[in-house]
């Protein structure tokens, strides 16, 4: 059975709901919001999205009601249909139940589609000129192997594992998580020092 649950917002306390509470009246459950729109984690508006299941229709007086944002609009938007929830917005006429409805959420979901297609874009065009201008990406460089078989040489010859790292410029911690794939490069393991 198909659910009609209604969602009315306005931008603060001093503000009136009582026009799109009206407009909503044959909803099942109205949630309401006083508050900014800007961003989705909005109280009520969480627990509407909660409460809702496939096959509902989410009744909005006007889609502005529901976001503010373009992207915050298509995020919902998106999220009800990959869901099979149902919008009618009673100002603008959508319904996305209908035909022209559901052209509107496929023209949407290709604006957002394009909107992910432009980050990707300037993503990789702003680690490129990253690259080109010489910054590094990427974690840390790896140790050599020939640095960590140097410190296995001072370990064996006598001095202490925090010296010999030190000579090197490897952190002990570097060293001892290195060890066991050293140790197999050399001939017998390497025996440290044992602080008196």
């Amino acid at each position: 059975m198909t659910r009609r649950i209604g969602y009315a917002r306005v931008s603060s306390e001093s503000q009136n709901l009582d026009l799109q509470i009206e407009a909503l009246q044959d909803c099942e459950k109205i949630f309401t919001d006083k508050q900014s729109g800007k961003n989705n984690q909005r109280p009520q508006l969480q627990e509407c999205l909660k409460f809702l299941k496939t096959g509902d229709t989410l009744e909005i007086w006007k889609l502005s009601r529901l976001g503010r944002s373009a992207s915050g609009l298509l995020e919902l938007l998106q999220d009800f249909r990959d869901r099979g929830i149902k919008l009618k917005s009673h100002t603008e006429g959508i319904d996305t139940d209908s035909a022209m409805g559901r052209l509107i959420y496929g023209i949407l979901g290709s604006i957002a589609e394009f909107e992910r297609e432009i980050i990707r874009e300037n993503q990789a065009a702003g680690i490129a000129a990253a690259r080109a201008s010489g910054k590094k990406w990427g974690g840390k460089k790896p140790i050599a192997d020939d640095k960590l078989l140097a410190v296995a040489h001072f370990i064996q010859d006598g001095k202490s594992t925090k010296e010999s790292c030190k000579i090197m410029d490897i952190s002990v911690s570097s060293w001892y998580r290195h060890k066991k794939r050293i140790e197999k490069l050399m001939p017998g393991p390497v025996l440290e020092k044992t602080p008196a």
